[in-house]
């Protein structure tokens, strides 16, 4: 007997999620790698749908702070720059001189800088 939820779909167990994750991780540009998709029960098709927009959210995330950090180099000087952390989409420029900055792309994708508050 298969175990389902509230609406009465079948469950994934853990085994086939872990499956159902190995499939995806193995999908290419390839004809074919993606033909597993078909057979898929509705369940399955949600949980890999929230596969594709995870990967697809950490993508745009990678990007955002790639760009923003391109854009650091640009500006600042290695020489100038004492450290760079990121958290998220944002990320946190501390300069040499004891400047700190907080770096974010707006929604105009415009990288913008606010200097932090002196803490000294």
């Amino acid at each position: 007997m298969k175990q389902t939820t509230e609406n009465s779909a079948p469950m994934i167990t853990e085994a086939r999620r872990a499956e159902l994750r190995h499939l995806w991780g193995e999908e290419t540009n390839e004809e074919g790698t993606r033909a597993w998709r078909d057979e898929l029960t509705l369940s399955e098709r949600a949980f890999v749908a929230r596969l594709d927009r995870n990967m697809a959210i950490g993508c745009g995330k990678m990007a955002t702070i790639t760009l923003i950090m391109d854009d650091i180099y640009r500006i600042f000087p290695l020489a100038h720059i004492q450290e760079i952390s990121h958290h998220d989409t944002h990320c946190r420029l501390v300069l040499k001189d004891g400047q700190v900055f907080d770096c974010w792309m707006d929604r105009n994708n415009r990288i913008q800088y606010r200097e932090e508050e002196s803490r000294a």
